[in-house]
């Protein structure tokens, strides 16, 4: 019997106990009969109660062995997550990936657990558990294109209309037509001449990328969106500041990129600044610079200029002798039709004076960034870093922890005729 059955059975026999004993409390005489039956209810009643105690007693005790309790009286039992998972924007896959890798001192298998019970994330949990022998963090190819997304619009050659394509296994091999065809109209049975179209590959070869991103330890164990977009940031950030110089001036040496200028030196496309720095040379320059795309029959698809800080003021405070600024298509954003943007990753202090700088022309269609979709993210509180300016770092020292980003990429331009670069520019 279960305990409500037993309470159910004694409330039953002292119906029959108390019936007996209203007789005597009336005045009537019992018989031998009710004397021996109200005998039976009570022993019966007695022996319900007893096992009714022992009941409670075993119940009471199950519910003190289910929930343990410490030294403090405080349950061990896991507690009530109130909390709601987060919610999933660009990026945040990323971000807790490498505040799960922080918090758990890059061991992966401790950094899963972490994303599961703290950043709530079993999408993330699931990605560390599975690259729990790598020693660091292959990032899913779904998290990585979301990367690459969000550092897109912080390239200038990406804003200025280069394409985007992925390189599976790091490599891609494309064509490009370098002559050989030919076309002619021809009367009524006379010999047409074969076209046969000359084409030579133009590869891809993804370059590795080694981020460093110094974090502060205060971060450590956070998992709140704060903690999320300041990691992200700071990732993108740095990042693509290294892409947007390597794609503009990387020589292609040390297992860098050929950037823009790299190709149109090695094209014969370098158009150097001759003259004063006068109102009329300026325009007639930068006009050369767009009949050299005309020129060569550059298709001049997604044309665009980038050029320092510095020759960006010059050219947008340019007015004529009438106080008339020369350019005021640059509040808009354009140059002579054309989107014009500035960088810092454009010099001004080059040439034997260090005064000197340059002017990206380009048919920015024909720009292709390739970009290995594999990354890896590490993370390391005793690592030593080389900061911006060359000097060594500690992150011991200095109360850091560095998370390592790993990313391959590379670019290309599938026709040196839409590239054109100005040299030697004073202003």
């Amino acid at each position: 019997m279960i305990i409500p059955e037993i309470k159910a059975a004694m409330n039953a026999l002292l119906e029959q106990i108390n019936a007996v004993a209203d007789k005597e409390k009336a005045g009537e005489k019992l018989s031998a009969d009710d004397i021996a039956n109200f005998e039976s209810l009570t022993t019966e009643h007695s022996e319900l109660q007893a096992k009714l105690s022992r009941l409670e007693k075993a119940q009471n005790l199950a519910v003190q062995t289910a929930t343990k309790i410490d030294d403090t009286g405080l349950t061990n039992a896991p507690a009530l997550n109130l909390r709601k998972p987060p919610e999933d924007y660009p990026g945040s896959k990323m971000a807790r990936i490498a505040l799960a890798l922080m918090a758990a001192d890059c061991n992966v298998s401790e950094a899963s657990k972490f994303a599961q019970k703290e950043l709530l994330d079993k999408d993330v949990a699931m990605s560390l558990s599975t690259a729990s022998d790598s020693g660091g963090s292959l990032v899913p190819e779904a998290y990585s294109r979301d990367f690459i997304e969000l550092l897109r619009p912080q390239l200038v050659v990406s804003q200025m209309g280069a394409r985007v394509v992925m390189l599976p296994k790091g490599k891609l091999t494309l064509s490009r037509q370098s002559g050989g065809a030919t076309s002619s109209f021809r009367g009524e049975g006379q010999k047409v001449n074969a076209s046969n179209v000359k084409t030579e590959p133009v590869k891809l070869n993804a370059k590795s990328q080694m981020t460093i991103v110094p974090i502060t330890k205060e971060f450590k164990g956070r998992a709140d969106i704060d903690a999320e977009k300041f990691v992200l940031d700071d990732m993108l950030a740095a990042h693509a500041q290294c892409q947007d110089l390597a794609f503009l001036r990387g020589d292609g040496t040390n297992d860098m990129p050929k950037g823009l200028l790299t190709i149109a030196t090695e094209a014969g496309r370098l158009v150097p600044y001759v003259g004063d720095v006068e109102l009329s040379i300026i325009d007639a320059y930068l006009d050369s610079l767009i009949l050299a795309h005309k020129n060569s029959n550059s298709k001049m698809l997604s044309c665009g200029w980038i050029v320092s800080p510095r020759t960006w003021m010059k050219l947008y405070g340019l007015r004529n002798a009438q106080g008339i600024k020369v350019y005021p298509e640059m509040e808009s954003g354009t140059l002579k039709r054309y989107p014009i943007r500035d960088t810092t990753n454009v010099p001004s202090n080059l040439g034997v004076g260090g005064d000197l700088s340059e002017i990206y022309f380009n048919a920015f269609n024909d720009v292709v960034i390739g970009y290995d979709p594999m990354f890896d993210i590490n993370t390391s509180e005793d690592a030593t870093y080389y900061d911006s300016d060359g000097n060594i770092q500690s992150a011991y020292a200095n109360g850091e922890i560095v998370i390592r980003l790993m990313g391959a990429s590379d670019i290309i331009t599938r026709h040196p005729e839409g590239v054109v670069q100005g040299t030697e520019i004073p202003f």
